[in-house]
């Protein structure tokens, strides 16, 4: 039911009624269409709506189609003549079927309107109007007569003449009437024509002309022929001339169709479809005419068409007062009278008359009979009653035959169909406005047959006894009732009336509906009579008498949901506001104008509401609501014609401006509007990148997290933890920015929006620079320098860096800061930006950019010059792929966001993407790593290599297509337990190596085959990786390269050495290691046993092993086959990064073991072999968190050691 209502208005606009009124003749030309504009001009004054008339230049069916089409294309309420089918009745029909426009015909048409779907015709049948008029002269002893047809092809005309041919040989057989056209523009070609009758028709003793201008023109040629004796003269329509040639014996009579009456008719009914959302009468034709006025009746209607002639009054609209009476209650909750009143008052206030209403406030016949008696005598100016009995002391009937003894004109209404047509007839009433109770029965069986079985009965109720309005419905129904079907005779005591419930008594009233159902068991249907009685009827019959149709009269908010939900089937809509209206309106048009419409009965129903037709009626269903309530009014200039911008008035009284215009100073339509912009929070592009800044502030918070959660961890140790802290809440403050950019601009978002992006760049930033200066300065390059320096140093350098641009950002506001202003960029487009009045915003701003692209160079140059720094303490690599990564982003978005400043939606765009790469692409480069990291040394079996790991990649060197390696040695704290092994170590940090395709004077070439394990980050740093060795490349940089069999001609491994944890592991002579004697088990087919072939076939310690040979490529040595491989093993190298990759180097030959530790020890930093001091002891000592050389050899051992201390930012000692 909601979403029923949703569509229904609580009010209309007078001013929205716009009645195009078309017709086939000159408004101005011709006296019949002067009057029946005066009906145009009459009704729009009076209710308030606009009107405007309109017709072809001259008298064309095609143009007057063609009038007809444009009229559909301006107004949704069209009124126009119908001349012919072909032509204007189709343009009629493509309207009404599209349904652009509620079409009412009048004057012309009325035989053709049942197959064009309009509302209603006004005006009078002209073939009934025409034989009238035959009769009427034949009466007069006329049998020759000549009708003067003066529009060619009118259909209307035609009929006239046809009519008038057949109504005088009605009544004289033998007598007839010739039709003649004539052109009825041209008064020569008429004078012609009448002529020509006068002269060729013998016997000639009637001319009978179809319009007054004629007709005039007839009565000129008579007497100039000195025939006026024996010619009579007989027209259509009237005029103040003709009603004057009537009265002077010039001319015989003429039929009046009340042209005026036409005219505002179809204002009224087109104004009436549009305020009450629909209503309409269902009679269809509406009669105007015929009227004849002869020398009898011709005073009154001169006085009707000159109201100012001598002798005639016109009583002025305050001074009637029109009697409505009621048999039911105007105050109460009967839903039929409150619509009903809703009506009369409407009409009354519209017409300007006063009002009496009558009623008893409860069902008392003999007593509203009595109210309504005195209200005669009280000489009330008219009277609206109906007639419900005519009962000894409730006779109604004769109440209207006293009323017209004292002249008090009468309309009957809501009940007594027949007995108030009846006296409509006998002239008592101007006519009965309800509906046909038998017929309307009739309607609600002939539903109920396809409803109901054979033989079954229909319970039909009446609401109060005395009335015959039920019991003449009952009686229709059982005429429409077929197949043993029958109404059941329920009244009390047996009696054949039909059972009569009350609302005084709800209780007993649905005791006596569950009685009669007890006692008729076939009752296969309940009709009720009023919307109210539904509410017993819906009482009475429970669930076991669900099968009920239940059906009736009355139309209310109840009955409509009870329709919907299928427990009601149908209802007949009586529309009793639309009764009420008509009779008031109807009345004080008459006391006031002397116009009625002819029908003796109005109907306004029966219309049957049911599930099919619920949605166009159930707007009215409110019974508690004036249909025709009108909505506030708006501004007056809003929607007035040749305002600029107009506007549209909206139901609530309110101004809406059409596009391109904004409310003025008057609440109207009147400012241009410049079209503001701005990023809506509604946008789903602004929607799509806040959720994803989101997701990255989300991230953000969580890599805080876990730098606080693993602060304690060397590798976050080493980084200073507090201090990447304060980097995520620079990022976090750039990436709050882009909520700020969202939604209407303020003075504070304008501000704060341009603060959080600099300071927030400047906090990531300038940190990153201070930790890497603090680098710089301890180890300049790889050199000591002896130098401590504490993480509240960083923090004072970063906290100077930051402050630049707060102070940028301060001397900005406080000098000129940005605002929301418009910038306008093309009619009906403004864009809404923050900017400064005085145009400082673009020196601020370029400020804060070079300072942000110093910033950046700064940081490159020193991640440049720290590159050789040990990786634990080291990001150049890092910080290098940042700075290129923010120099791309930067040369790419400031250009596309310098140039997409008119479309905003483009700007905030690549603004927002922008600052989410820049922001993702930091931490995944500056944290990632370390994450990584710590999480797959506290996991090893889920890290690279491990056993569960998906990036194994197995390769082996392309010059001797070695096969696959053996199985790596289960850990390096195994290697310590096995006898005769000595551990030398060379650690230069963390880093992830990338692809490199060219080599370098320091890099050392390995061809042997060798197991390289990879983590998934590789597939992402890959891609950087030849950027930054262009960006960062130096030839001094140390590597080692691996050949990969899998790609033929590329290297796949290229270690970094001064990135890279290098083990080298010396044995004694003639050690057989378990990895060796893997490798040979794994060469010779053999299985290996014993602790040592356990240990090498173990791979829980996440690393990869290969027995290697020494390619003379790299160390000038013949190379060994991998059939020579023995198990005799000089020694061991294992190039390891913190990223899980491991290669592992075995050497048989100590000549080739001991040119490998020699270069790899240069290529580490250190020129000079370690001495053979110390212990092992004291070798363990040295496996610390900060870079560190030793060498460690049986029976001897030298050792140089360098530490940071526990991972605290400066160097404590140097230890030799």
């Amino acid at each position: 039911m909601a979403s029923l209502l949703a569509q229904c208005r609580v009010c209309h606009r007078r001013s929205e009624v716009q009645i195009g009124m078309v017709s086939h003749g000159d408004w101005n030309l011709d006296s019949f269409w002067i009057r029946s504009k005066s009906g145009i001009v009459r009704a729009a004054e009076l209710y308030n709506v606009s009107a405007y008339p309109l017709n072809p230049t001259i008298f064309d069916p095609a143009d007057n189609a063609i009038a007809v089409t444009n009229a559909a294309a301006n107004f949704s309420l069209i009124g126009t003549t119908i001349v012919e089918m072909a032509t204007v009745g189709n343009a009629v029909l493509n309207i009404t079927q599209s349904k652009r426009a509620a079409v009412v015909a009048y004057n012309a048409g009325d035989s053709l309107i049942s197959s064009l779907g309009v509302m209603n015709f006004v005006g009078q049948p002209e073939y009934t109007a025409a034989f009238k008029v035959g009769v009427t002269l034949a009466r007069e002893g006329k049998v020759k007569a000549a009708c003067i047809q003066h529009e060619a092809g009118n259909i209307a005309l035609i009929e006239r003449c046809n009519g008038v041919n057949d109504g005088i040989k009605s009544v004289t057989p033998g007598a007839s009437s010739t039709a003649m056209a004539v052109d009825g523009t041209s008064i020569s070609a008429i004078d012609a024509t009448i002529n020509n009758a006068l002269d060729t028709i013998l016997g000639l003793d009637a001319i009978v002309t179809l319009g007054t201008d004629v007709a005039m023109r007839a009565i000129q040629a008579v007497q100039a022929r000195g025939r006026s004796s024996t010619i009579g003269i007989a027209t259509f329509d009237i005029s103040v001339e003709l009603c004057s040639a009537i009265a002077q014996g010039k001319a015989l009579f003429a039929i009046d169709q009340q042209e005026f009456i036409q005219t505002f008719t179809t204002v009224q009914l087109l104004k009436l479809y549009h305020m009450t959302g629909g209503m309409q009468l269902a009679t269809k034709l509406l009669l105007s005419g015929p009227s004849v006025v002869r020398l009898a009746n011709v005073q009154r209607k001169l006085c009707q068409l000159d109201p100012t002639r001598s002798g005639c009054t016109n009583p002025s609209p305050s001074s009637i007062t029109i009697a409505i009476a009621a048999t039911g209650s105007w105050t109460g909750t009967d839903s039929f009278h409150q619509q009903a009143k809703y009506g009369a008052l409407a009409a009354a206030r519209e017409h300007g008359t006063a009002l009496r209403f009558i009623d008893t406030n409860l069902f008392d016949l003999q007593a509203l009979a009595s109210l309504i008696q005195t209200t005669i005598n009280d000489r009330v100016s008219a009277l609206v009653i109906p007639v419900p009995s005519i009962g000894a002391g409730q006779n109604f009937a004769s109440l209207i035959d006293a009323a017209a003894a004292h002249t008090i004109p009468v309309v009957t209404w809501a009940t007594g169909t027949v007995r108030g047509s009846d006296r409509v007839q006998n002239g008592s009433a101007l006519m009965h406005i309800g509906q046909n109770e038998t017929t309307s029965g009739m309607l609600l069986g002939a539903r109920l047959n396809a409803l109901v079985p054979a033989g079954s009965q229909v319970l039909c109720l009446t609401q109060e006894l005395g009335s015959d309005d039920m019991p003449l419905k009952c009686a229709g129904i059982q005429a429409a009732l077929n197949m043993g079907r029958t109404v059941v005779a329920a009244g009390l005591g047996g009696s054949a009336l039909p059972l009569a419930v009350s609302v005084r008594n709800v209780v007993q009233s649905v005791v006596d509906i569950q009685t009669a159902l007890a006692a008729f068991p076939r009752v296969a249907a309940i009709v009720y009579p009023s919307a109210e009685a539904a509410k017993m009827v819906l009482s009475a019959t429970t669930r076991s008498l669900s099968s009920v149709v239940v059906a009736g009269y009355g139309m209310s908010s109840e009955v409509a949901e009870s329709i919907l939900s299928g427990r009601i089937a149908f209802t007949v809509d009586e529309q009793p506001y639309l009764q009420a209206y008509m009779a008031v309106a109807s009345l004080s048009l008459y006391l006031t104008d002397g116009y009625i419409l002819q029908n003796p009965l109005l109907e306004t129903g029966p219309r049957i509401i049911d599930p099919s037709t619920l949605a166009t009626a159930v707007c009215r269903a409110d019974t508690t609501r004036d249909p025709s309530a009108e909505c506030p009014a708006c501004p007056a200039k809003c929607g007035a014609a040749g305002v600029a911008g107009g506007g549209i008035c909206l139901d609530s009284g309110a101004c809406a401006c059409r596009p391109g215009w904004l409310l003025g100073p008057d609440h109207d339509c009147t400012v241009r509007d410049p079209g503001l912009t701005y990023i809506s929070a509604q946008s789903g592009v602004a929607v799509a990148l806040m959720g994803i800044t989101g997701l990255a502030m989300a991230s953000t918070l969580a890599v805080t997290a876990f730098i606080v959660v693993y602060r304690t961890d060397p590798t976050i140790k080493a980084t200073s933890w507090a201090i990447s802290i304060v980097m995520q809440a620079g990022v976090l403050a750039v990436l709050t920015s882009v909520f700020l950019a969202v939604g209407e601009p303020t003075p504070a978002v304008c501000a704060a929006r341009p603060f959080l992006l600099a300071v927030g760049f400047a906090t990531v930033i300038g940190f990153l620079v201070a930790k890497t200066w603090r680098v710089y300065l301890l180890f300049n390059t790889v050199k000591l320098r002896g130098r401590k320096i504490t993480d509240v140093q960083v923090v004072a350098w970063g906290c100077a860096v930051a402050l630049v641009s707060v102070t940028i950002w301060v001397a900005w506001v406080a000098t000129d800061p940005p605002v929301p202003t418009n910038i306008f960029i093309a009619e009906g487009l403004t864009n809404v930006v923050c900017k400064s009045r005085g145009g400082a915003e673009s020196a601020f701003e370029a400020l804060l950019i070079a300072y942000s692209v110093v910033l950046i160079l700064v940081g490159a140059a020193l991640g440049f010059v720290t590159r050789t720094v040990i990786a634990r303490f080291n990001e150049s690599r890092p910080i290098g792929l940042i700075m290129y990564n923010l120099i791309a982003l930067a040369a790419i978005g400031i250009p596309l966001a310098a140039s997409s400043t008119s479309n905003l939606m483009l700007w905030f765009v690549v603004q927002t993407v922008v600052t989410l790469l820049g922001c993702i692409s930091t931490q995944l480069l500056l944290f990632a790593p370390k994450i990584m990291a710590i999480l797959k040394l506290k996991n090893p079996s889920r890290g690279a290599g491990g056993e569960n790991s998906t990036a194994l990649k197995t390769q082996t060197a392309s010059t001797f297509g070695i096969g696959k390696a053996p199985a790596p040695p289960a850990t390096m704290g195994s290697w310590r337990g096995q006898p005769g092994i000595r551990k030398r170590t060379t650690s230069r940090g963390i880093s992830d190596p990338g692809l490199h395709d060219s080599s370098t004077f320091d890099t050392m070439y390995l061809h042997a085959p060798a197991r390289v394990l990879r983590s998934r980050l590789d597939s992402l740093t890959a891609v950087w990786f030849p950027a930054l060795v262009t960006f960062m490349g130096d030839p001094a940089v140390p590597m080692v390269a691996v050949f990969d069999t899998s790609a033929q001609g590329k290297l796949g491994v290229v270690v970094d050495l001064s990135q890279a944890l290098v083990s080298v592991v010396e044995m004694e002579p003639g050690t057989i290691s378990a990895a060796a004697a893997a490798a040979a088990a794994s060469s010779s087919g053999q299985a290996t046993s014993g602790k040592d072939t356990a240990a090498a076939a173990s791979g829980s310690s996440g690393m990869a092993f290969a027995p290697v040979q020494v390619g003379s490529s790299a160390v000038g040595e013949s190379t060994d086959t991998v059939g020579s491989l023995t198990t005799q093993v000089a020694g061991i190298i294992n190039l390891r990064t913190m990223m899980g990759q491991a290669v592992y180097i075995q050497f048989s030959n100590p000549a080739q073991f001991n040119l490998w530790t020699a270069q790899l020890t240069k290529a580490c930093g250190f020129s000079t072999r370690p001495s053979h001091s110390g212990s092992k002891d004291k070798d363990k000592d040295k496996e610390s968190d900060g870079p560190h050389v030793s060498a460690a050899k049986v029976g001897r051992t030298r050792q140089f050691s360098g530490g940071l201390g526990d991972g605290a930012p400066g160097v404590d000692s140097i230890r030799e």
